[in-house]
């Protein structure tokens, strides 16, 4: 490694640290709600996620190194850079971070329920990579992603609730069933985003995105159906009356999808997949940020919010193996929302495999 380059700052770059902010977020969302919101859960959720999310992503670094020597060039030489054998040990050592925590949150809030979150947690991001390889399976690779809302927010809400005859009662479903559902359900329609760029190593291992393959079928009305499918659920929920009303402010999000929406359908150049990819997750922490303050609205959960989103912002700027939001990624994304269609003189989508 160069003297130059920190091995810490490699590492927090090359697993994308600011993932963490996707699992912390809902996690202190749910105790929030609870009114069990303080500090310490605050760095808590940090800390515990952080080494969950590290332990996520080295995993994935190691086990796909072929495909993403193709797509995401890039990121495998910072891997490279920081060490193959680092790398390991960050896994070793993360995945050992969150054993220790776990045992702490299971007899700080005792329940079976927690317990069995925690070990299917682990089991399920370490299986994405290693072992039956789900990043692989078409059918279960996007239900996967869901995780990152639905089983952390699930894991606090236990925490929070650890009595067994609260979670028994239904307490749950009635509490925050349809807020679960909407939020998984826009990581289910939109998740499959970051695949745009990552065709042609996927193909060289013989997988196909499920999700590409559904946008090149069904065409452009597929991408407003999955844009919009989040306030179309949202609204159906507020007129049954199993969401409050406060839950129509959810339309604040709606000029942000469309433009995603937009360069979902148009975007064929790699620049433009690749800006397109980093739409998707500024929309999908907007919409964790704008979901949760309607979940638990108070000066806490906009603490959180305000914290979760400086953290993104710095991290996806400053230690990101990517680039953040700069000039390039601003122009890019306007000329995409003004095209109309894609342009004769693009490459084809069904060709290239971008939807």
């Amino acid at each position: 490694m160069e003297p130059s380059v920190n091995p810490f700052v490699a590492l927090l770059r090359c697993t994308s640290c600011r993932f963490t902010i996707f699992y912390a977020l809902p996690f202190f969302a749910a105790l929030a709600g609870a009114g069990q919101a303080s500090v310490g859960w605050g760095m808590f959720s940090l800390a515990y996620w952080w080494l969950h999310s590290t332990g996520t992503e080295a995993a994935n670094r190691l086990s796909d190194r072929h495909e993403d020597a193709i797509n995401r060039p890039e990121r495998t030489a910072m891997c490279a850079q920081l060490g193959w054998g680092r790398l390991r040990a960050a896994l070793v050592a993360a995945w050992a971070g969150v054993a220790v925590l776990d045992v702490f949150l299971v007899v700080a809030r005792p329940s079976v329920a927690l317990a069995v979150l925690l070990v299917l947690s682990a089991a399920s991001a370490l299986g994405y990579s290693y072992g039956p390889r789900l990043a692989r399976h078409r059918a279960v690779a996007p239900l996967l992603l869901t995780f990152h809302f639905g089983g952390t927010f699930i894991t606090g809400w236990v925490v929070a609730h650890p009595q067994t005859d609260d979670t028994a009662s239904g307490g749950f479903l009635r509490e925050v069933g349809p807020f679960v559902v909407v939020s998984c359900a826009t990581l289910l329609a939109l998740g499959g985003s970051k695949d745009i760029t990552d065709v042609s190593g996927d193909e060289a291992i013989g997988y196909r995105s499920g999700w590409i393959a559904l946008v090149r079928r069904h065409g452009a009305w597929l991408t407003w159906a999955l844009v919009m499918s989040t306030f179309a659920l949202t609204a159906a929920f507020v007129v049954a009356g199993l969401l409050p009303e406060r839950w129509l402010w959810i339309v604040v999000l709606l000029p942000l999808a469309v433009r995603l929406r937009q360069c979902l359908w148009t975007a064929a150049t790699p620049l433009e997949r690749a800006v397109t990819r980093e739409l998707f997750y500024h929309y999908w922490i907007a919409y964790l940020c704008v979901a949760v303050l309607l979940y638990a609205p108070g000066p806490a959960t906009a603490l959180a919010v305000l914290v979760a989103a400086l953290l993104w912002l710095i991290a996806s700027n400053t230690l990101h193996w990517g680039t953040g939001v700069d000039r390039t990624f601003v122009r890019t994304v306007i000329r995409l929302g003004r095209r109309a269609t894609r342009p004769p003189q693009l490459p084809d989508h069904r060709r290239e495999g971008v939807a």
